[in-house]
């Protein structure tokens, strides 16, 4: 009984624990609620199960498992985050217990201890090392490493992150049957085999699917972007015609009725139309700027583009690449639009050239607002007001396509940089 009750005890401290690691890193708020003590108390009594059967297998699973569900109960933060900070600090724990076990045989203290009851040792060892596990993570290096790592795995895909892990698995499954060749069925290789197979296919079905889908998505994109252009000509072409018309009745018309057909036509050209050098956006992605231009609506803004591309970018990205940068430069065109519209000279510059592995997009624009460089990027951080930035926020965490910020003189600067898939 005395054990049951010493590896309880354990379980839930070590829970308690890891939550305060987790908000000693993350800086956020425990609010302690009857739901969370039932949760913990049940994964307690699971976890004490798993130990007094020594089943380490299953005890490491369920507990990573569980870190992250009690972690979601007080935390904004996606699973996905919260999965990798739980192993993180599972890791760290790991790290400690082995640091442990070698001061432990180098010391001799184990030799001490033989008369000793197990049950007191693994319960005094566990003690310590939630000790160590909170003091480690306390420490301010700890912190800013265990929160810019977490930053950098959730830009990696997760079927990356299932590859690498399931490669690990592997190798440490051909190790353990190559130590023990012997002893190993043959439907147990077989078995094993067979998993390999299974998995090696169902991520080929996966990525041509993904393909596939992401290619429709960019005819759409296209189509979209031809209807934008002739939508534009047609604008160009009506309002001809309706000035051309409106001027001939103006040669028969009264004085009153002649200064109504100038105000009209006044009226149609001052209506936005994007600049000439929309003609000069690589073809592709033309409609894209052109769409949000029109849809702003501001006669006002003046746009520039400079042109320096020869690539077809349909023929030189792959098309989630291609789908990563038409949305990218469609955010970046809006809050380019807004931000300059507030300025006093109301500049948009979208510069377009290429490296032979590269290719960059620079927008700037002029600007009224203070922006604090350092924050941009940020969720819920923006110059247009609380819980805004979303967007920007989102582009951040894309991995094929880089984003650089700057400010020379009045000028935002945003650098856009797309690895070409096709060399």
């Amino acid at each position: 009984m005395i054990d049951y009750i010493s590896f309880f005890v354990v379980a839930f401290l070590t829970i308690l624990v890891i939550m305060n690691c987790f908000k000693n890193i993350t800086k956020e708020e425990t609010k302690f609620s009857f739901k969370l003590l039932v949760v913990l108390v049940l994964g307690s009594f699971i976890t004490t199960l798993l130990l007094y059967f020594n089943n380490f297998f299953l005890k490491n699973i369920f507990t990573l498992s569980f870190f992250v569900l009690v972690f979601r109960l007080n935390s904004k933060k996606t699973i996905k985050e919260l999965f990798y900070y739980a192993a993180l600090i599972w890791l760290y724990g790991l790290f400690l217990d082995f640091l442990v076990m070698i001061i432990i045989s180098i010391s001799g203290v184990a030799n001490l201890l033989n008369n000793v009851n197990i049950i007191y040792i693994k319960t005094a060892s566990s003690l310590l090392m939630l000790l160590l596990i909170y003091l480690f993570c306390s420490i301010k290096y700890i912190k800013n490493f265990t929160n810019k790592t977490v930053l950098k795995l959730i830009k990696i895909k997760s079927s990356h992150i299932i590859e690498f892990g399931f490669v690990i698995a592997l190798i440490i499954l051909s190790v353990l049957c190559a130590a023990n060749i012997n002893k190993l069925s043959v439907m147990t290789l077989y078995s094993f085999i067979a998993s390999l197979i299974i998995f090696l296919i169902f991520q080929i079905i996966i990525k041509k699917y993904n393909i596939k889908k992401l290619s429709d998505l960019n005819k759409i994109l296209v189509k979209n972007n031809e209807f934008f252009i002739k939508l534009d000509t047609d604008y160009r072409i009506l309002k001809h015609n309706l000035t051309s018309q409106l001027l001939g009745i103006k040669s028969v018309a009264d004085v009153k009725t002649k200064s109504l057909i100038d105000e009209l036509i006044e009226s149609y050209n001052s209506k936005f139309v994007a600049s000439q050098d929309i003609n000069k956006i690589p073809e592709g992605i033309n409609g894209i700027v052109y769409e949000k231009v029109y849809s702003y609506n501001n006669p006002n803004i003046k746009l520039a583009v400079e042109n320096n591309m020869k690539s077809n970018l349909l023929e030189t990205l792959r098309p989630r690449v291609f789908n990563n940068m038409c949305e990218t430069l469609g955010v970046l065109v809006d809050n380019a639009l807004e931000a300059a519209s507030k300025s006093h000279e109301k500049s948009i510059l979208i510069d377009f050239s290429e490296e032979k592995e590269y290719i960059h997009i620079n927008i700037s624009n002029t600007f009224d607002d203070i922006i604090d460089i350092d924050k941009l990027g940020e969720k819920d951080y923006s110059t247009k007001g609380n819980l805004r930035g979303i967007g920007l926020f989102s582009l951040f965490r894309k991995n094929d396509v880089k984003l650089k910020n700057k400010i020379i003189n009045n000028l935002f600067i945003v650098e856009i940089k797309v690895k070409k898939s096709i060399l």
